[in-house]
């Protein structure tokens, strides 16, 4: 069990180094994340633009892992393994100081599937030696590959649990769907005669996959800079999401009114 939790662990560390431009001085790579929505059957190929920008000579070897699996997402699809439906080439080089070059992926979705499949492309950087006392050690950095079948895809939401007072602003989104979602989530204050009071953003891990919920909260110092007038308010939560695929799709949470003293 410590080990398992400890390789997800690597790999979500790895996730975040990733979410930089330039991860370290002798990595670069562009795009960092793909998303796609093709139907299934059909192919959709691409590539990824590498650049070592340091002094040295730096070798690189790519691994792809499913990412449904090492998350622990029980879904339809997160037995599918990646080599099924994802190819990269080469997926071992070396680049000179201030080289750049391109490996080609290609994505094929299996016939019949319903929502998506994730991978994530773990780009190791070999024989890094940083102790300078002879010390070699290989550092990951995850790019995740996010694709759905077109046809059957299905982004859906639920809005659950909201909680809203001018000192506290929180809901729960469970995703229903079979595709993972980062919802944009804004909760509009109106009052008596003011039709449009206060907008507040409300923040939460993202991306939920399908069958996770996750807590939205407001964070503390813009609720601390909320200056409404004494009054009854009503407060409509507005959930945006799908653009990651490039759908817009919105639901609204149900209203809450609350009284400021």
């Amino acid at each position: 069990m410590a080990a398992s939790f400890m390789k997800k662990l690597l790999a979500a560390t790895a996730l975040c180094l990733a979410a930089s431009g330039t991860l370290r001085s002798d990595l670069q790579v562009n795009p960092q994340m793909i998303r796609v929505a093709i139907p299934s059957g059909k192919a959709y190929s691409g590539e990824y633009i590498i650049k070592n920008p340091s002094s040295d000579t730096v070798s690189f070897s790519v691994a792809s892992e499913n990412w449904l699996k090492l998350r622990g997402i029980n879904s339809e699809n997160s037995g599918i393994d990646v080599a099924e439906w994802f190819t990269l080439t080469p997926r071992e080089f070396t680049l000179d100081p201030g080289e750049t070059r391109a490996i080609d992926y290609s994505i094929k979705l299996p016939s019949g599937l319903n929502g998506e499949v994730v991978a994530m492309n773990f780009f190791a950087v070999q024989n890094i030696d940083i102790s300078g006392g002879g010390v070699s050690v290989q550092r990951r950095f995850g790019f995740p590959v996010y694709a759905a079948a077109d046809e059957g895809l299905n982004m859906s939401c639920n809005v659950t649990d909201i909680k809203i007072s001018n000192a506290s602003m929180s809901l729960r989104i469970e995703n229903d769907g079979n595709a993972h979602i980062r919802p944009e989530v804004h909760v509009f204050i109106s009052g008596s005669g003011d039709s449009s009071a206060a907008k507040i953003e409300l923040v939460g891990r993202t991306p939920i996959f399908p069958g996770q919920i996750e807590k939205f909260s407001a964070r503390q110092a813009v609720l601390n800079e909320l200056d409404l007038p004494s009054g009854r308010y009503i407060a409509q939560p507005l959930i945006k999401y799908g653009m990651d695929y490039d759908r817009e799709y919105s639901v609204k949470g149900d209203s809450t009114e609350f009284m400021v003293k």
